[in-house]
This record gives structure tokens, C-alpha cells and sequence, in this order.
């Protein structure tokens, strides 16, 4: 029997940082799983996409996207072109705004990553975002319900949080209506 057990405590090591037991950060764990998306984009061009609004304006970013960056040269990060999508009714406007743009996109960066842009026309895909719209109300309550409910709350001094819990209340009891009623 002792052969056994320890065969087993053999097999099993008691450190836990042998075993994998100790804290790792989040980007250790994801490298595996995100350097194959990352790897067909530098930094640079990464956080270009990402920060486009902010670089050049929400104004122009709605009009051109930035597609990639092409170095001359592997071993070098300077001097850069910059591929731009561009509606085609504004590339001309684009074309003679080419020096702010170049200026704007270096000063995020820090040094003169880009020299000269390129344009390609093609219609510029607009990034749907959800309209902001005002909170749904959640459906009144039965009379003898909210009277309850506002018994509860009148010890409650601050009016604002009352308020505010209030509206929690009648949305959760709101909530648990429509299951009952499912």
C-alpha cells in the first residue's frame, strides 16, 4: 500500500506553483488566444483604428476610415502611408486637408509615423451605435401594490434616492408581474 500512495504523491507535485496553483495576469492567459487577430496589425495601426474620432475629428471619421499602414521598409516605423477609405464625394476636400490630417495622426503618436496618405473611394461603412434613448417606464403597478411600496419608502429621508428606489422597486415587481402572468 505505501508503494501506491507514494507514486501518486509523485505524480501530483506538492508545490502549488508547480502544479499552475498561483496567480497569472490576464494577458499572459489571453496571449494564446489573441495573437493570431493581433498579429496582421502593428500597434500603431491597431490604436489608429481605435482612436481614429479622437485623431482626426468626428467630423472627418465620419467621412474616411483608415484601412492599414504601409512602411517602406520591414525594419523601419517611420515614414509610413496611410490607406484611407473615403466617400467619394469628399475625397477631393480629403485630398487638400492631406497635411492636417498627416500633422494630427503624428501628433498622436508622438514621432512622424505617417508621410503621405492614400485614398481609396469606396462608400465608408458607418458604425452602427445604438441611439440613445430615454428609459423605458416600467408598467404601473396595482393601487394597493404602490401603497405598499410607499409605506416602506417614507422613512427614507432623501428624496432622491427614494425617488430612485422607487423606480427600482416598480421595475423588479414589474418584472416579476410579466413571469407570473408567462
Amino acid at each position: 500500500m505505501q508503494r501506491t500512495t507514494d507514486s501518486v504523491n509523485a505524480a501530483s507535485p506538492k508545490d502549488p506553483a508547480e502544479r499552475g496553483a498561483y496567480t497569472r495576469s490576464l494577458s499572459r492567459l489571453l496571449r494564446d488566444v489573441t495573437a493570431p487577430a493581433l498579429a496582421k496589425r502593428s500597434r500603431a495601426e491597431a490604436s489608429l483604428i481605435l482612436d481614429w474620432a479622437t485623431i482626426v475629428g468626428a467630423d472627418l471619421a465620419a467621412k474616411a476610415k483608415p484601412v492599414r499602414l504601409s512602411f517602406p521598409k520591414r525594419s523601419e516605423r517611420r515614414g509610413a502611408t496611410l490607406l484611407l477609405r473615403v466617400d467619394s464625394a469628399y475625397a477631393l476636400d480629403l485630398q487638400h486637408q492631406e497635411p492636417q490630417v498627416i500633422e494630427r495622426v503624428n501628433t498622436h503618436f508622438g514621432y512622424s509615423l505617417v508621410s503621405r496618405l492614400r485614398l481609396e473611394q469606396a462608400p465608408v461603412r458607418e458604425t452602427h451605435q445604438r441611439p440613445r434613448t430615454a428609459p423605458r417606464l416600467p408598467p404601473s403597478l396595482p393601487p394597493d401594490e404602490r401603497a405598499r411600496l410607499e409605506r416602506q419608502l417614507t422613512e427614507i429621508d432623501n428624496s432622491e434616492l427614494r425617488s430612485a428606489l422607487q423606480h427600482l422597486a416598480e421595475a423588479v415587481e414589474a418584472k416579476r408581474q410579466k413571469r407570473k402572468d408567462s
